[in-house]
């Protein structure tokens, strides 16, 4: 777009492997983030259908990460800390949301489809802005500081991240001296599944 910056993210040579991984998965994950927008705009109320939307793009965030697609990354980021915010308020989610959050999941599903295609992707700087000011609005509740057991749960699920993160880099590790064993495909996979 000529109205905002962008930044041009396309597939390296190098990594093609953890990149079609990440694309089988980015689809599954959108089959379920589509699901859960729709079921989610017909009960805006309904906090327990945004915060399992937010898992799946958490979900998505973290492949897209890992598989280094910048520009994806940085949207559902975006998105996560917007959904975030709206949990957090425990209100029904405003018609502005509602519509800004279509935008964003429509703009993934093109980022899916243009990664499929072999395309360049942009980052949606306009739609990032959006989404940060609605996430940061004088409307929104600022979040109650962790308990204690909110605390041991997190430190809890960084601890097992980073073996799992730790685990991955010696998998890609080992696929690159053996390319051809499917099998690290495989390990690659349930990681992805279980962060």
């Amino acid at each position: 777009s000529t109205e905002e910056e962008s930044s041009e993210i396309a597939f390296s040579t190098e990594s093609d492997s953890l990149q079609e991984l990440f694309l089988d998965e980015a689809k599954e994950n959108m089959q379920s983030i589509t699901e859960l927008m729709q079921q989610w705009h017909n009960s805006p109320d309904n906090l327990e259908l945004a915060a399992q939307l937010e898992n799946q793009v958490q979900t998505l965030k973290g492949g897209a990460r890992l598989a280094e697609v910048d520009a994806m990354a940085e949207l559902t980021k975006g998105f996560e800390l917007l959904l975030k915010s709206i949990v957090s308020e425990n209100n029904e989610a405003s018609e502005e949301i509602m519509s800004a959050t279509t935008d964003v999941v429509n703009c993934l599903q093109q980022q899916v489809d243009d990664l499929s295609a072999g395309k360049n992707i942009d980052t949606p700087t306009a739609l990032l802005a959006s989404l940060d000011a609605l996430a940061t609005s004088p409307d929104s509740v600022a979040s109650e500081p962790m308990d204690e057991a909110d605390a041991e749960v997190l430190e809890i699920f960084l601890e097992e991240a980073n073996e799992i993160v730790e685990s991955m880099d010696d998998t890609l590790a080992s696929w690159e001296k053996d390319s051809k064993n499917q099998s690290f495909n495989q390990d690659l996979q349930r990681a992805l599944h279980n962060l």
